[in-house]
């Protein structure tokens, strides 16, 4: 299926090609120049304008046949608003990060992999590798080396991937419309901002499964060959991608043995290579290294069969932490519905997409490639949505959603198409007005909820949220002021314990090497608080996006929320440090 706009002479359509482009380099110049007198900080203005990009993207996609146009707009949308996202942070975004950016700078200055002599990434240090070799290469700073490798290919090889593996069962129109809609999902986004080795291994697993698709439908040594090095690149780069790559290559191999009631060749050399790089990554190498006693797969199927018995809804963070209007528990359940809507959105034109491929692709490749597609999907979806339910995180099922938007980024095209083509006609009579007006109307009505859902919300502008309403909505920068107040308690701690937020006592501690605890409140007593303290008490601390720990005589739970620090029984509080929004505080009890 695809979009007709005949009804449109051509003079106008080309006219209005243009002016789509004019306005797009526009904005894009605007949003530069703002980016910048607004000391490289995204304001409201500037997330309007990302989102009108976006937009102008779509209407090129559905009114011009240039391909390569819509895919270069496409890719400089995406590229803006990750940039834009990941350099408003005065250090970086997210958590992880902090610990992987100092290995990057200790291979740098060492020009080895000692520092992960006791640790799990000496098997998988494909991401740290390549950082650093572009910090030399290029001579800039480890930050500006991740945007070099990792941010720019997160950004244009998964979209790439998922436009050509569209492009061989639909049209050019469907495989914009595809690409397009994976590049602006949230998590897609948000890979591109918190930029570890998960981001690049979503990159090698995009490719892995081009190389499948095209290896079912050609059945060319070369496409094996390349699935195999795709493989192999993930197990060389990161664990849970490769499992992802694993759990969904096995269920793609069972949909092509069940379709065809039949054990090919091909199905067998898919299976190999799952089960091959299953035993070698989680079996063979060691946990902690080559130092290291257990494997891979003896740590983590220990865990996965401890998290099993413990599995059921009273595990559930949401069901034992103590009823109070002023707290949060942590996970899903501190997200409202617009932060989850843009992925409901996605998933139901997936729905159609996938209805509309199986009723009318009569042709044997891409009837089986829907039915695999689906499948893959539908398997990665149960593990990702069924297993919190039941108290089972033990497979860090919220980082499998960007991976499985790949999947529905392909479904989901020809299902939103052929809702466009369905609004349009049943429109025309009503309005009044051509195919192409309808087109557009229906467009703009569908294309601006989803890339403003999806854009703003937490996973799509982790950074600062636009829809910052639900208390999982965290702000994951860190601002100029931030940045000086850690570094002067770091001056001022000495042997001081230092108390901050559970995202500030992470970059402490990851990023200066300082120790530091997280906030808590005991609901029993206040002992467990050593002192003398310094309290990192930055305004965050009291707005209801920030985590602390509530402890009790069960359990430790970290729940969202204002932290009370004026209810703290001390005996003594003294300011030693204030930049008017932020304070540090000396603690005594």
């Amino acid at each position: 299926m695809h979009y007709n706009s005949d009804d449109l002479p051509i003079g106008e359509k080309k006219l209005f090609g243009k002016i789509i482009v004019f306005t797009f380099l526009l904005l894009l110049s605007i949003v530069i120049i703002l980016y910048r007198e607004n000391g490289f900080q995204r304001t409201s203005t500037i997330f309007y304008l990302t989102f009108a990009l976006y937009l102008l993207t779509a209407l090129h996609i559905f009114t011009q046949p240039k391909p390569v146009l819509s895919l270069v707009m496409i890719l400089i949308a995406g590229i803006t608003n990750r940039l834009t996202a990941y350099y408003s942070s005065s250090l970086y975004n997210g958590v992880d990060i902090y610990t992987h950016s100092n290995y990057i700078k200790s291979i740098t200055a060492n020009g080895s992999l000692e520092v992960f002599a006791t640790s799990k990434y000496f098997y998988a240090p494909f991401y740290h590798i390549l950082a650093s070799s572009a910090e030399l290469i290029y001579a800039v700073p480890t930050r500006d080396a991740i945007v070099l490798t990792t941010l720019i290919a997160v950004t244009v090889l998964p979209m790439l991937a998922v436009y050509l593996i569209t492009i061989q069962f639909w049209n050019s129109t469907n495989s914009l419309v595809a690409g397009f809609l994976y590049i602006t999902t949230d998590h897609a986004i948000g890979w591109g901002i918190h930029v570890i080795p998960t981001s690049l291994g979503l990159v090698f697993f995009s490719l892995l499964f081009l190389s499948l698709m095209k290896y079912v439908c050609w059945r060319r040594k070369r496409q094996l060959i390349l699935a195999i090095a795709m493989m192999t690149a993930l197990m060389f780069t990161h664990q849970v991608s490769l499992f992802i790559a694993i759990t969904a290559t096995v269920a793609f191999a069972i949909s092509t043995v069940i379709y065809q009631l039949n054990i090919s060749r091909i199905e067998v050399n898919i299976g190999l290579l799952a089960g091959l790089t299953m035993f070698i990554d989680f079996v063979v190498t060691k946990y902690s290294g080559p130092q290291g006693t257990a494997s891979f797969f003896d740590v983590v199927l220990g865990n996965l069969f401890i998290s099993l018995m413990g599995a059921g809804t009273e595990a559930r963070t949401e069901v034992a932490v103590p009823q109070d209007p002023s707290i949060s528990p942590s996970g899903a359940a501190a997200l409202t519905l617009p932060q989850v809507v843009g992925s409901a959105i996605l998933l139901t034109f997936a729905i159609v997409g996938a209805l509309y491929w199986l009723s009318n692709r009569r042709e044997n490749d891409a009837l089986f490639i829907g039915i695999g597609l689906s499948t893959v999907t539908t398997v990665l979806l149960f593990v990702t949505l069924v297993g919190p339910v039941i108290g089972l995180r033990n497979l860090l099922p919220s980082r499998w959603w960007a991976f499985i938007y790949i999947f529905l980024a392909v479904l989901a095209a020809p299902g939103l198409i052929a809702t466009i083509n369905i609004g349009s006609k049943l429109f025309v009579p009503i309005l009044n007005l051509s195919n192409f007006q309808n087109v557009t109307i229906i467009l703009i009505l569908i294309v601006v909820p989803y890339i403003a859902l999806m854009g703003g919300n937490y996973a799509g502008a982790s950074d600062d949220p636009l829809l910052d309403d639900a208390p999982g909505a965290e702000e994951m920068k860190v601002t100029d002021s931030e940045k000086q107040l850690f570094e002067h308690a770091i001056e001022y701690q000495d042997s001081t314990n230092i108390l901050a937020d559970r995202r500030a006592s992470a970059i402490f501690s990851r990023y200066y090497g300082v120790p530091a605890n997280t906030l808590s409140i005991d609901l029993d007593s206040q002992e467990h608080i050593q002192e003398p303290s310094i309290v990192i008490n930055r305004e965050y601390i009291h707005t209801r996006h920030s985590q602390y720990e509530i402890r009790t005589e069960q359990a430790i739970h970290v729940v969202h929320g204002r932290f009370p620090i004026t209810e703290l029984p001390t005996t003594s509080k003294q300011p030693i440090y204030n930049s008017g929004n932020h304070e540090i505080t000396h603690i005594s009890f």
